[in-house]
């Protein structure tokens, strides 16, 4: 009879853990835990001169606020590699990074904010080994209203550059859902920092 108890004790669990686990923990791809991750950058509102790809010459991201008469204002990003020209190997231009989500592409990302909570921002992080930073966008699940909490998923976006049309794309390649629920997603970035 113990034995019994035991093992139905065991199988909840295990069907907790496979099935109702959240966070980091959950995570296959174990290069995205925290430890792994040796820098957060919060892109300041301007330019922003990061080298993104890791070759040793600055990048550009421009950010951009926009207020409006309402609660909700949010913030404009876009992300430039300056690089060589195809054709050229001796001058350098400005080239635009797309954002590529699945079948979806766009060339910036756009912040949502309520008065009280920011319910989608960036970070650039750079993990344990690499050169180049990787792009996370963290949004909260939906709630009913703007101050409620709820999970945060943090989506992130490794850079690659596209030879055959010479372009340069922010890939999704991984996304995990926080630990906790927050209000303000720049609350949950702090999960992302080392332990």
């Amino acid at each position: 009879m113990r034995h019994i108890k035991w093992l139905k004790t065991f199988l909840i669990i295990i069907f907790v853990l496979v099935i109702g686990g959240t966070g980091w923990a959950e995570s296959k791809d174990e290069k995205f835990n925290p430890i792994n991750i040796t820098e957060v950058i919060k892109i300041e509102n301007g330019i922003n001169y990061i080298d993104l790809n890791g070759d040793g010459t600055k990048d550009m991201i421009v950010s951009g606020h926009r207020h409006n008469i309402t609660a909700h204002s949010f913030q404009i990003y876009s992300f430039y590699i300056n690089d060589l020209l195809k054709f050229d190997k001796k001058t350098f231009k400005w080239q635009i990074v797309a954002i590529e989500d699945g079948e979806k592409e766009s060339y910036l990302i756009v912040t949502n904010e309520g008065a009280e909570c920011i319910l989608k921002d960036i970070r650039l992080i750079r993990m344990k080994g690499d050169k180049e930073y990787y792009l996370v966008i963290a949004e909260r699940l939906p709630t009913k209203t703007y101050i409620d909490k709820e999970f945060v998923m943090f989506k992130f976006y490794k850079l690659f550059k596209d030879e055959l049309e010479n372009r340069w794309i922010y890939k999704k390649i991984f996304e995990s859902k926080s630990k906790k629920k927050y209000c303000d997603v720049n609350e949950a970035f702090a999960e992302l920092k080392r332990k």
